[in-house]
C-alpha cells in the first residue's frame, strides 16, 4: 500500500475519530492535525503521535472535518494545489460551494470524496445487492434530543444519510418533491416524498425529537420487501410468506472502510465510491426539499 501525508483539519467531536483511524492507518507515514484550538490540536496531536499546526503545509491528503460552513474555504484551496481531499457530509454549506470544490478537484485532478458514511455500512451493502430496481422506499431517521440543539436543519444534518442512500439505490432523476414539516416544533422535523422519472417512490423521515433512536430503510422490488436496521445492524427479507434472516456474518468499522476507499481512489486513481458528484447530488436534492418546507406546508401539533 502506498503511503501519504495526512493532515486532519479540525478536530473536534467527530473529527477526532478521524485522528484516531488516521494515525493507526497503513497507509499513513506522518500525520498532522490543523485545529484553531491550539489547546486541543496538541492534545490530539500528543495523543496519537502526530504533528499539531494551525496551517496545512505540505501534505498529500486531507480530510477536512471542520464545520459544514468552512467546507469549502478550506477544501476548495487545498483541491486546487492538488491535495486529495475527504470532506465530511454534507459536502458544503450550499450548492454554489460544492460545485466550487468538485470544479477545483476536476480541475487539478485531485480525489474528492464526501463522507457519507452510512454508504460503507455492512447491513446498507446487503440491502443495495439484494434489491433490484426498488419501486418504493422507506427511510426513517429519528434523534433523541440534543442538549445543545445543531445549527444546521434537520434535513442537512439527519435526512441528507437517507437522500445520499435512496439516490445511490433509485438510479433515476428526481422528478417532484412534496415535503412538510410538523410536530411542536417544525424545524426538528422533517418528511418528503421524492418521485422519481422510473416510477420509484420514497418516502423519507427525519426527526431530532424523537423518545428514541431508529435508522431504518424498508424497501421494495418486485421480489420482496427488505428490512434493514442500520442501528441494530440486522436485515430482514418477505417473499411470500416466508421472512429470510439476510443479515451479514461480518461487519466492519465504516469510518475505516470510507477511510480505505479514500486512500484506494487515490492510489489507483479512480472516483471513490461517494464523490464530488455524489455528495453534489444529495446536497441538491436536500436544498430542494428544504424549500418544498413553505409556511404553509408546516403542520403543528
Amino acid at each position: 500500500m502506498e503511503m501519504y501525508r495526512v493532515a486532519v483539519v479540525g478536530v473536534g467531536s467527530f473529527g477526532r475519530h478521524h485522528a484516531r483511524h488516521l494515525a493507526a492507518h497503513p497507509a499513513v507515514s506522518e500525520l498532522t492535525v490543523v485545529d484553531a484550538d491550539d489547546a486541543r490540536a496538541y492534545s490530539i496531536a500528543h495523543e496519537h503521535g502526530a504533528i499539531a499546526t494551525r496551517t496545512v503545509g505540505d501534505v498529500d491528503a486531507a480530510i477536512i472535518t471542520v464545520p459544514t460552513e468552512s467546507h469549502a474555504a478550506v477544501a476548495a484551496p487545498l483541491l486546487a494545489r492538488g491535495i486529495h481531499c475527504f470532506v465530511e457530509k454534507p459536502m458544503a454549506a450550499s450548492t454554489t460551494e460544492a460545485e466550487i470544490m468538485d470544479r477545483a478537484a476536476r480541475t487539478s485532478g485531485a480525489t474528492l470524496q464526501v463522507g457519507h458514511i452510512e454508504r460503507f455500512g455492512a447491513v446498507f451493502q446487503a440491502l443495495s445487492k439484494s434489491v433490484s430496481d426498488p419501486r418504493y422506499i422507506a427511510a426513517r431517521r429519528l434523534n433523541e434530543p440534543r442538549p445543545i440543539p445543531p445549527t444546521v436543519d434537520v434535513v442537512f444534518d439527519l435526512m441528507i444519510h437517507d437522500i445520499d442512500l435512496v439516490l445511490s439505490m433509485v438510479r433515476a432523476p428526481v422528478t417532484g418533491v412534496d415535503a412538510f414539516a410538523f410536530g411542536p416544533m417544525p424545524s426538528e422535523n422533517v418528511q418528503a416524498r421524492l418521485f422519481f422519472a422510473n416510477g420509484a417512490i420514497a418516502d423519507l423521515t427525519a426527526s431530532r425529537q424523537s423518545p428514541h433512536t431508529e435508522r431504518t430503510l424498508v424497501a421494495h422490488d418486485n421480489a420482496a420487501v427488505t428490512r434493514a436496521d442500520l442501528a441494530a445492524g440486522t436485515l430482514h427479507r418477505c417473499t411470500g410468506s416466508s421472512v429470510e434472516d439476510a443479515t451479514p456474518a461480518k461487519t466492519h468499522d465504516n469510518l475505516r472502510a470510507e477511510l480505505d476507499d479514500f486512500f484506494h481512489a487515490i492510489s489507483v486513481n479512480r472516483s471513490p465510491v461517494v464523490g464530488g458528484d455524489a455528495g453534489l447530488d444529495a446536497l441538491r436534492l436536500a436544498e430542494r426539499i428544504s424549500a418544498s418546507v413553505t409556511p404553509s406546508a408546516r403542520l403543528t401539533a
